[in-house]
């Protein structure tokens, strides 16, 4: 599992907990990251370094 620093802007993410899969929107220098939660369409704003419970969802079409 890793953190969100660990990714990429664009990259499509899940939480092990959650289940909820996220976008990468942007990473900051201060460590915050802003993700876009795909089940409810919304941006949300975490911790970049101490959310160590995510993996990329390999397969992904990108078509833009």
């Amino acid at each position: 599992m890793d953190n969100i620093s660990n990714f990429k802007d664009g990259d499509v993410i899940q939480s092990i907990y959650s289940g909820i899969s996220y976008k990468v929107i942007s990473r900051d220098k201060n460590g915050m990251a802003v993700l876009l939660n795909l089940t409810t369409d919304k941006t949300e704003h975490w911790n970049a370094y101490n959310n160590r419970h995510f993996f990329a969802l390999k397969g992904q079409l990108n078509l833009f």
